[in-house]
């Protein structure tokens, strides 16, 4: 199978981490095809809130998270509040998992949560990769970036999944930037994933 070009990833290390204790899989490159499949919520949300919680079932502090849904694309749908729970970001001076994200109140975030584990906890798809930022482009747009600079976007996607699912040259130049993508272009980008998914029966809400 023909392959797109491969960004070079050696900033993944970054993450610190083998394994995510939310979900008990392995920390893997993700491209955005498979962020969206792996999924249980994705959506362009405000923090509302961001409250340390007292858990005895963990051995780290965890954050309550509430989101205002923006743009619900999987699993929540637009205008809902969205409650969450996962293990806090190691931060400075902070105990926590080294490569989780962490989101305060009045900031606007795109992400691509996996579904709650046994303990109620959550995290990102990939970690750093499933959470997305907004931050200007260097032609002065607004767009989405997460903090591996998206360049885990195009990994391994192959040309048969980008034709298939409408995405158009345009757009898989985007992800090719390691910019931020203008918000139009990143909604329409999940839009047709999520569309293509749903059609070839992926499991896809």
């Amino acid at each position: 199978m023909k392959r797109l070009k491969s960004f070079g990833f050696t900033s993944l290390v970054v993450l610190a981490l083998s394994t995510s204790l939310t979900t008990g899989t392995s920390v893997r490159i993700v491209n955005l095809f498979e962020m969206v499949q792996l999924a249980d919520r994705v959506f362009w949300g405000k923090c509302l809130s961001a409250v340390k919680k007292s858990e005895e079932s963990t051995l780290l502090p965890v954050m309550e998270y509430v989101f205002e849904v923006r743009r619900g694309i999987k699993g929540v749908r637009t205008g809902e509040r969205v409650v969450f729970r996962q293990v806090q970001a190691a931060q400075r001076g902070v105990v926590g998992i080294p490569g989780i994200p962490h989101y305060r109140k009045g900031q606007e975030i795109w992400l691509f949560l996996h579904g709650d584990s046994r303990l109620g906890l959550t995290s990102p798809v990939g970690l750093a990769q499933g959470s997305f930022r907004l931050e200007r482009t260097r032609e002065g747009d607004i767009g989405f970036i997460n903090a591996l600079e998206n360049r885990n976007l195009g990994y391994r996607l192959s040309v048969e999944e980008a034709r298939d699912s409408g995405v158009t040259s345009g757009e898989l130049m985007q992800i090719e930037l390691k910019q931020p993508i203008p918000i139009e272009i990143f909604t329409s980008l999940i839009e047709k994933v999520k569309r293509y998914h749903s059609i070839r029966g992926k499991s896809v809400r």
